[in-house]
C-alpha cells in the first residue's frame, strides 16, 4: 500500500502517464501478476529510500536490507516474467502446436509493464544505462508483437 499512497504522487510525470495509469491499470496488474507485484515492491522499496536515507550518511543495516529487499522483488519480478514466457512454450509442445511468434495481449501488456517499471526503477538508482536497456527491451518487445 506504501506505493499506491505514496510513491504515486512522486511518479505522476505528466497527463499520460498520471494517477490514472498508476492507479487504473498498474494496481489491478499488481493484483493478478506476479511479475508486476513484485516491480512494484522493489520500485516502493527504491522510492522509499531515496525519500528516508541521506545519501551522504554511512550504510546502515537497515538500509541493507531495504537493498537487498528491492533487489529479491526485482529479481522476483523478472524470475515470474521468464517463468511464464517458459511455461507458455512448454504448453505449445505439449499440445504438439508450433511456437507462436508473441505472445498473447495480456501477456504482453504485463512485460511492457514491467519493462517501464524497471526503467523508473534503475532511474531513481541513477543506474540509466541499465534502464535505457529496459527501455529498449520493452520497445523490440512491442515491436516484435504480432
Amino acid at each position: 500500500m506504501h506505493f499506491f499512497n505514496n510513491t504515486v504522487g512522486d511518479l505522476v510525470m505528466s497527463h499520460s502517464i498520471g494517477t490514472d495509469f498508476w492507479h487504473q491499470l498498474l494496481q489491478p496488474s499488481s493484483q493478478h501478476a506476479d511479475s508486476v507485484r513484485h516491480a512494484v515492491m522493489a520500485l516502493g522499496a527504491v522510492h522509499w529510500q531515496l525519500n528516508m536515507h541521506d545519501p551522504s550518511a554511512p550504510a546502515t543495516s537497515s538500509t541493507a536490507a531495504v537493498n537487498q529487499f528491492a533487489l529479491r522483488h526485482y529479481n522476483d519480478a523478472i524470475s515470474a516474467l521468464v517463468g511464464k514466457s517458459k511455461t507458455q512454450q512448454q504448453k505449445q509442445q505439449l499440445q504438439h502446436r508450433p511456437a507462436q511468434r508473441g505472445s498473447p495481449l495480456s501477456d504482453l501488456v504485463t512485460t511492457v509493464t514491467c519493462c517501464f517499471l524497471f526503467v523508473v526503477l534503475e532511474s531513481m538508482r541513477g543506474d540509466y544505462a541499465e534502464a535505457l536497456r529496459h527501455m529498449e527491451a520493452g520497445m523490440t518487445i512491442i515491436a516484435n508483437h504480432n
